[in-house]
C-alpha cells in the first residue's frame, strides 16, 4: 500500500511480512552464537531503525505498549511441546504498538506509530553436561501497520480507525493460514526428529559408562563427534584468507559481511546489501 496523506498531514503504509532466524550455543564464546532478534522490542526496534526499508532518517523508539487486542484478531494460540530430556519446542504470540521520532528528508521533526504482531517459535536443545545447550529462534511477523505525521500533529485515534477499516481478501487469508500450518507442521516434525537423535545418543553414551575406561573414553569421543555433528550440523567453506571456517549448517549459501560476521542462507538471490545493509562476499565450499 502506498501512503496516503489525509488531514494533519497523517500519512500511512503497511510493511510487508518479515521472517528471521538465529541460533546460539549457550555459554559458548562464538562468531556464530547471537541472536540479534529474539522479542517484539527487539524487530520494533530493527524495523524502525535498522538496515531496511522502513527505517526512518535518525529513527529513535520513544514509547512502547502491549496490543493484545492484535492477538485476538489473528486467533493465533502459543503452543508448547516436551522434547524430553530437558529439551522442548515453543511458540509464542507478541503484540505492541511502538511510537518513533525521526527526522524527514526535508529535516522536520516528525512522529511515527508502528503496529506489530510477531510469532516467535522457540527451541531449546539440552546439550545433557557433554555439549553447550543450544537454542534456536526462527520469527515471522504479520504486516505491520505505520503512520506517521509532523511532531505535534500525529493522530493516533485516526491511524487506529484506519487500520480497522481494512478488509483482508478471505482466500488470501485461508492460503496464508495452510502455508502457515504446513510450516508449522515441518517445524514440529523437524523439531521432534532432532529429540529423537538427543534422546538415542544419551542412551547410547550411557551404555558406554558400564565399558573399561580405555573402551569407554574411545567410544564417547567417538559418539561426542556424532552428537556434535547431526545437533550443530555444521559445515565447512573457504573463508576470504583461504582459511578453513567451521560453520553451523544453515542453507547452500554463507557470506562473510563487511563487519566480521557471517550469514548462511538457502536463497540463491540473496544480496547481502539489500537484507543487512551491508557489502559482503560469498564463500565457495571447503573441499
Amino acid at each position: 500500500m502506498q501512503s496516503l496523506w489525509l488531514r494533519y498531514e497523517l500519512g500511512c503504509s503497511l510493511a510487508g511480512p518479515t521472517l528471521w532466524r538465529g541460533h546460539i550455543a549457550i555459554g559458548e564464546m562464538d562468531k556464530f552464537s547471537s541472536i540479534r532478534i529474539a522479542r517484539m522490542l527487539g524487530f520494533a526496534d530493527w524495523l524502525g531503525t535498522g538496515c531496511n526499508f522502513y527505517a526512518r532518517i535518525a529513527a529513535q523508539m520513544i514509547d512502547y505498549r502491549p496490543r493484545p487486542d492484535f492477538i485476538q484478531e489473528t486467533g493465533i494460540k502459543p503452543a508448547q511441546t516436551d522434547l524430553g530430556y530437558g529439551s522442548w519446542m515453543r511458540n509464542h504470540i507478541d503484540a505492541g504498538e511502538a511510537l518513533f521520532s525521526f527526522r524527514s528528508d526535508q529535516g522536520e521533526d516528525m512522529r511515527m506509530t508502528v503496529g506489530l504482531l510477531v510469532t516467535v517459535f522457540e527451541t531449546y536443545i539440552s546439550g545433557q553436561g557433554m555439549m553447550a545447550d543450544m537454542r534456536f529462534i526462527q520469527g515471522e511477523s504479520l504486516p505491520a501497520w505505520l503512520a506517521f505525521a509532523p511532531a505535534g500533529e500525529l493522530d493516533i485515534m485516526l491511524s487506529e480507525q484506519m487500520r480497522q477499516s481494512i478488509e483482508i481478501n478471505p482466500s488470501w487469508q485461508s492460503e496464508v493460514l495452510k502455508h502457515r500450518r504446513a510450516i508449522d507442521g515441518n517445524t514440529s516434525q523437524t523439531m521432534a526428529e532432532i529429540g529423537n537423535i538427543n534422546r538415542d545418543t544419551n542412551n547410547y553414551i550411557s551404555n558406554l559408562n558400564q565399558k573399561s575406561f580405555e573402551d569407554r573414553a574411545a567410544a564417547m569421543e567417538r559418539g561426542s563427534q556424532q552428537f556434535s555433528d547431526m545437533m550443530l550440523e555444521r559445515d565447512n567453506w573457504r573463508d576470504t584468507d583461504g582459511s578453513q571456517l567451521n560453520a553451523p549448517m544453515g542453507g547452500d549459501n554463507t557470506w562473510r559481511l563487511d563487519d566480521g560476521s557471517y550469514v548462511s542462507t538457502d536463497d540463491h538471490n540473496f544480496n547481502p546489501l539489500e537484507s543487512t545493509g551491508q557489502f559482503g562476499t560469498q564463500l565457495e565450499r571447503w573441499n
